[in-house]
């Protein structure tokens, strides 16, 4: 299961890479949706996890557009900002928010529960 991390704050990205690789996830990272677009060109994606507030392209289009390539894409959204994100639950195999600051466990509970979906 791929899993592609996308978020513009280097030191968040690589520390939330690293707490997931720790759980033996399989996990790409990039730091723009126009970065992780690039990237999904090469590997299939099964679950998203995006920062929703980016410069350029926003985690909600990016989630949109991987979505019509990958039809059972599953998304973890983040943001440190008020999103409104509900309205794109809908959109996904699974769809789950995170509020930054979180904790570890509150991520990859998150994640292993749309990995779970994948079954």
């Amino acid at each position: 299961m791929n899993i592609l991390l996308v978020d513009d704050e280097s030191t968040l990205r690589n520390l939330m890479k690293r707490m997931l690789q720790s759980r033996g996830f399989q996990v790409f990272d990039a730091s723009s949706a126009e970065e992780a677009l690039a990237l999904s060109a090469q590997i299939p994606v099964h679950v998203l996890i995006t920062d929703i507030v980016m410069r350029g392209m926003d985690g909600i289009a990016l989630a949109r557009s991987l979505g019509e390539r990958f039809p059972d894409l599953r998304v973890l959204f983040v943001s440190g900002h008020h999103t409104e994100w509900e309205q794109e639950r809908d959109r996904y195999r699974a769809c789950a928010f995170l509020s930054k600051p979180f904790r570890k466990n509150d991520l990859i509970n998150a994640v292993t529960e749309l990995a779970a979906d994948a079954d």
